[in-house]
């Protein structure tokens, strides 16, 4: 069964225990969304660098293709966990 998380509560994506944790909290969907809203609010200050000028985001080629393999991954970890 998962496990909800209150109204208040803030996923914790700065530790891996953190990620994991919610992950177990939450449908994958809602996981996977969080997440991404995460990184790329936190990318303009811890990584300005991968930020261009007008706001766009500038990622190393492949990492959006290594991004999905991770989820592909999760999903199937999260559905086995269903079954």
């Amino acid at each position: 069964m998962v496990a909800k998380l209150s109204d208040d509560e803030s996923p914790d994506f700065s530790t891996l225990s953190g990620i994991m944790d919610y992950f177990n909290k939450v449908p994958f969907e809602t996981f996977k969304e969080k997440l991404n809203d995460w990184f790329l609010k936190e990318l303009p200050e811890k990584r300005p660098d991968l930020v261009k000028p007008n706001g766009d985001i500038d990622l190393p080629p492949g990492l959006f293709d290594l991004i999905e393999k991770i989820y592909k991954l999760a999903e199937e970890k999260d559905q086995s966990r269903l079954n």
